[in-house]
């Protein structure tokens, strides 16, 4: 992501993952930590299952065990934490696993019928916590969230990319 998003950073992303998984990037949203925070708190939160007691005050987390309300200062330290009990085996590898969760969890909570009703009044607030490239439509966002409609997380994928360059092989190559 040299360069960051004035710098080109996206169209880098994208040739990336073309070259090793052959897929094509069309359009690109970016959101940075505040906008992240931001999103959170414009949803009014997020509904997370916290499965044991957190306390890292390097992100700011002081969060019990059990399902809770969190809010965008939560969250934001909530998937940022290299510091959860669970952390000390593979730390990275349990940060993507929680970033996923909340991934989750988010989705879960756009598309509740009664966040569907109130869409038109989020896209606004969402869309400006969002940095996306010039050729992406307000009306390609609104038609892809139509499409998103009846789908459950469970339909969901998740993948982490390898961070390590020999980590993965560009299809036909040998």
């Amino acid at each position: 992501f040299e360069g960051g998003v004035r710098g080109g950073g996206p169209q880098r992303v994208a040739e990336t993952l073309h070259r090793l998984t052959g897929l094509t990037i069309n359009h690109f949203l970016y959101v940075d930590l505040l906008g992240f925070q931001r999103i959170v708190e414009t949803l009014g939160g997020v509904e997370m299952c916290v499965p044991f007691e957190v306390h890292d005050p390097l992100a700011g987390l002081d969060l019990q065990p059990g399902c809770q309300t969190l809010d965008g200062k939560q969250a934001l330290g909530y998937v940022r934490t290299r510091h959860a009990p669970c952390d000390e085996s593979a730390p990275d590898l349990h940060r993507i696993a929680r970033q996923q969760q909340f991934l989750r969890a988010v989705i879960n909570r756009m598309l509740e019928p009664s966040e569907l009703v109130n869409a038109p009044n989020l896209v606004e607030p969402v869309l400006a916590s969002l940095t996306r490239d010039r050729e992406l439509a307000i009306a390609d966002l609104a038609f892809l969230v139509g499409q998103l409609r009846g789908i459950s997380t469970g339909a969901v994928e998740f993948r982490a990319v390898p961070a390590v360059p020999d980590a993965a092989t560009p299809p036909g190559s040998s």
